[in-house]
C-alpha cells in the first residue's frame, strides 16, 4: 500500500509567488509544445478564477516583454535565497 502525504504549502509570500509564477510558465510552455505538436498529449490543467486569470494575463505578458538581462536580475534579487546552506566556490568564473 503506497504512503500518500500532503505536500507542504509554501509559508512565505515570495515562496507562494514563486510557486504560482513557475506553474504559469510551465503551463505556457506546455501549451506552446501542444501548438507545435498537436497530437502528443493533453492540455495542462488550469485553475480558474478572475484573480488567477488576471494575474496569468499580466504576468505572462510582462514576462514576455521584459528583456532577458532585466528579467535575470529581478529573478535573482527576489526569488533566490541570499545565503545558500551549501558552501559557495567564489573562485569559479561567472558566465
Amino acid at each position: 500500500m503506497p504512503i500518500v502525504a500532503r505536500t507542504s504549502r509554501p509559508s512565505t509570500l515570495p515562496q507562494r509567488v514563486r510557486l504560482l509564477t513557475e506553474g504559469l510558465l510551465m503551463q505556457s510552455a506546455q501549451r506552446a509544445m501542444l501548438r507545435a505538436y498537436p497530437s502528443t498529449g493533453a492540455s495542462p490543467y488550469r485553475k480558474e478564477g478572475p484573480a488567477r486569470s488576471l494575474f496569468r494575463f499580466l504576468f505572462l505578458l510582462g514576462f514576455r516583454l521584459t528583456p532577458w538581462r532585466l528579467r535575470r536580475g529581478l529573478m535573482s534579487r527576489f526569488l533566490v535565497k541570499r545565503n545558500p546552506p551549501w558552501p559557495v566556490d567564489r573562485r569559479r568564473s561567472r558566465p
